[in-house]
């Protein structure tokens, strides 16, 4: 941040990365639930019962860290949000209609 309390293109291009980073692993921890969740499915039907614990286990697991990275990445977001240039023009221009 600096004086005026606004972050430094180099702050907000890092952010960016990390939330590009953040949407690409969350996109291949889907890509693997979708490939266990078929697999499993593949094996249960055929017989194989046993495997249908341990992937939902992973599977689980799986989602808890798409979710951390979900809030990871929202939090860097709202926390590189650039502030808004003009606050108060609805309300101004709302009051000079009013006039």
């Amino acid at each position: 941040m600096n004086k005026k309390g606004e972050f430094s293109s180099f702050s907000r291009r890092s952010a960016m990365v990390a939330i590009d980073g953040c949407l690409s692993l969350i996109a291949l921890f889907l890509i693997i639930q979708m490939w266990i969740l078929t697999a499993t499915l593949e094996s249960y039907l055929s017989g194989h019962t046993d495997t249908a614990l341990p992937a939902a286990i992973i599977s689980g697991i799986l989602f808890c860290g798409s979710a951390s990275l979900y809030w990871f990445s929202s939090s860097t977001e709202k926390a590189n949000k650039q502030p808004e240039r003009y606050p108060n023009v609805s309300e101004s221009s709302s009051n000079e209609k009013s006039d």
